[in-house]
């Protein structure tokens, strides 16, 4: 076996630990691949003592080695606990390179406040559409949103391969983590519903596109039923995004002749679905399926339904009374995103 320092075999097995490829270690270490190999296989095999040192990770890291770890994690895209660890153990911090074990980096995270979240997807805006929300949140400000209905659709992917989105950022808090963008394929469904304060109506499954013609025969067929029975005899306003088919005049004449209120394109900003609560109401639906195996649409159907019946009343009404807030924060913003 080629001749290798005591300092030597406690950087190639250090790194090892780490979590770095053989092939790395040899390029860090400036030792042959082969000798690299024999050291690590030695190890790994529990060789004694004087062969080759049983190196542990350091558990006692100095405030620049947190901070780098802190720093590299934060905001990330992409760039896992192991990842960290690899580029701690290659790259000198402080003039030094540290091996640091995914287990100490794991450790560094927690400690320092940090935790894994999926990035946030949100549509981009430019300074007309920030105008427009702005006027919107001002505008609207002392509406009464217990009066008001929510609705959307939603389109739900069957995906024939690995599920996406199993990316995770670690931050502090969620208004912290990164947008990303959003990838579809696949078999889908679509749902439309609407919530309000007082309660939520019945979904209603969309197989085919949708047009102007099938979203008035959702709103005669169910929204509208729902929310009348609701709200009784209360008068009640109707929140839709500018989705051509909910801005169609067909849709605008039927709800004229229904004598239903209603906030028109004109007043309503573009992407802007951090104002519209069912998005919150679709994601939570979207995590609670999300590890299914359902592979088939019967069956996410009727997990769908499962799980839209049993989302606490309580939750939607947070959601409601959050309605202040975000468009306080769309005006502190300039316009931009909110958190929500």
């Amino acid at each position: 076996m080629a001749h290798v320092s005591e300092t030597e075999k406690i950087n190639i097995i250090g790194l090892h630990i780490a979590g770095m490829s053989n092939r790395d270690i040899a390029k860090n270490t400036r030792h042959s691949h082969k000798t690299v190999d024999k050291w690590v296989k030695a190890y790994e095999q529990g060789a004694s003592i004087h062969e080759v040192p049983h190196v542990q990770p350091t558990r006692k890291v100095t405030r620049s080695i947190e901070k780098r770890i802190v720093n590299l994690a934060s905001g990330k895209r992409r760039r896992s606990i192991r990842r960290v660890a690899q580029i701690m153990s290659t790259t000198p911090t402080a003039g030094q390179v540290v091996p640091i074990s995914y287990e100490t980096v794991r450790q560094v995270e927690h400690d320092s406040g940090l935790k894994p979240y999926k990035p946030i997807i949100k549509p981009g805006l430019n300074e007309e559409q920030k105008q427009k929300r702005v006027v919107f949140a001002r505008s609207h400000m002392n509406v009464e949103w217990k009066q008001v209905v929510f609705i959307d659709e939603i389109k739900l992917t069957l995906f024939t391969g690995g599920r996406l989105g199993n990316e995770f950022v670690w931050a502090p808090n969620r208004s912290q983590v990164p947008i990303l963008g959003r990838i579809k394929t696949g078999s889908s469904i679509t749902l439309c519903a609407a919530v309000c304060y007082y309660g939520k109506t019945p979904l209603h499954f969309i197989y085919n596109n949708v047009d102007a013609s099938t979203y008035t025969t959702i709103l005669e067929q169910t929204i509208i039923p729902a929310a009348n029975d609701i709200y009784q005899d209360q008068d009640w306003l109707l929140v839709q995004d500018s989705a051509p088919y909910h801005t169609a005049s067909k849709v605008y004449q039927w709800l004229d002749n229904h004598a239903i209120n209603y906030i028109s394109k004109h007043s309503w900003p573009p992407n802007s679905p951090d104002l519209n609560i069912i998005e919150n109401v679709w994601a939570r639906i979207c995590n609670q399926i999300a590890t299914s195996k359902v592979r088939t649409l019967k069956g996410l159907k009727k997990i769908v339904s499962e799980v839209w019946e049993n989302i606490d009343q309580s939750y939607i009404q947070s959601l409601v009374l959050s309605m202040h807030n975000r468009l306080t924060e769309v005006v502190n913003r300039h316009g931009g995103s909110t958190h929500y």
